[in-house]
């Protein structure tokens, strides 16, 4: 066993994430008993479901990293070197972080996540798998759900509002709608309005952070950073941001 061999394990509302220092080798699980916990001389513990693991063998140095929103927060500001910026953390939910120097607080948030795009999803089309909804969401139409403000109005002269800007989310759904046309409409619909809380909570107008499960649909956070921008605020999806709660318990121990 080596002495310095750390395993950090997150477990979030549908997913269980893990990162091995000193190689930062990451990955995910969609079952607890996949995770093999040998070979390390510490494990930590992160997530709201951290009380699900139970060790079939005793292990010395277990620690819980309760604060799961500092750690979420401290880990998006590591990884995406903003010492000052907004998280968002798209999970099952998404509970919106306010990071400055360290400081991190928890300032809202939604029930509205990854968690809803896959749920929504299984009702639409059964038994479906990410690939699956992803592959369905790109060759969907949203105008075929959605009602736009050019719908309502002829001319950009009568508006301020850009005429393909969403006026109603799945106002013209109907039974000529495709089921990608659906699931389009439905990751654009919670990207919408996460962008929009987030960016009304973005007070003194920082970086926003994107982290968590929701990057696994590339449409939705395309919808979600569209929707940042319109409003006039600058977003990075962070590449590793599903581990970010992972990096912000393991900064606890040994200061990345």
């Amino acid at each position: 066993m080596n002495k310095d061999k750390i395993l950090v394990l997150d477990s979030g509302g549908s997913l269980f994430k893990t990162l091995e220092y000193p190689s930062f080798k990451k990955n995910f699980y969609n079952d607890i008993s996949e995770i093999k916990l040998d070979g390390f001389s510490k494990i930590i513990l992160t997530g709201g479901r951290s009380h699900l693991f139970k060790f079939k063998k005793k292990v010395d140095n277990v620690d819980l990293s309760k604060n799961e929103i500092y750690n979420i927060g401290i880990g998006s500001s590591f990884l995406s070197g903003e010492s000052h910026c907004l998280v968002v953390s798209i999970g099952t939910g998404t509970p919106i972080i306010k990071v400055s120097n360290n400081k991190v607080e928890h300032i809202g948030g939604t029930g509205l996540g990854a968690g809803t795009i896959y749920g929504m999803s299984q009702y639409v089309c059964q038994s479906a798998t990410i690939d699956k909804i992803n592959s369905l969401a790109k060759n969907g139409i949203l105008n075929n759900v959605n009602l736009t403000v050019g719908d309502i109005y002829q001319f950009q002269n009568q508006i301020s509002i850009p005429l393909d800007a969403t006026a109603g989310n799945f106002a013209k759904l109907n039974h000529k709608s495709s089921m990608s046309d659906t699931i389009l409409g439905l990751m654009n619909m919670v990207g919408e309005s996460i962008g929009s809380l987030s960016c009304a909570l973005n007070k003194s107008n920082n970086k926003i952070v994107i982290v968590g499960g929701g990057l696994f649909y590339p449409k939705f956070i395309e919808s979600l950073q569209q929707t940042i921008h319109f409003y006039g605020h600058n977003s990075i999806a962070l590449k590793d941001g599903i581990f970010a709660g992972c990096y912000g318990a393991l900064n606890n121990v040994i200061n990345l």
